[in-house]
């Protein structure tokens, strides 16, 4: 684990009372498997919402 991530995770254990994280970054998306069961809410990442909300749409058409 690079210093990097060990900062993303440290920065979002803060937001550990908060009702969702959401991990913006593609590269980001791999560490919500370790931040997801130190946080209270839910933790979205970008390549996750964005492909169920692609297929949201195209279900639709």
């Amino acid at each position: 684990m690079t210093t990097h991530d060990q900062k993303v995770i440290a920065a979002a254990q803060q937001l550990a009372a908060c009702d969702g994280v959401l991990l913006g970054q593609f590269s980001i998306a791999p560490l919500a498997v370790k931040i997801e069961p130190t946080v209270h809410g839910t933790v979205l990442t970008s390549p996750h919402t964005t492909v169920a909300k692609f297929k949201s749409i195209l279900l639709k058409t």
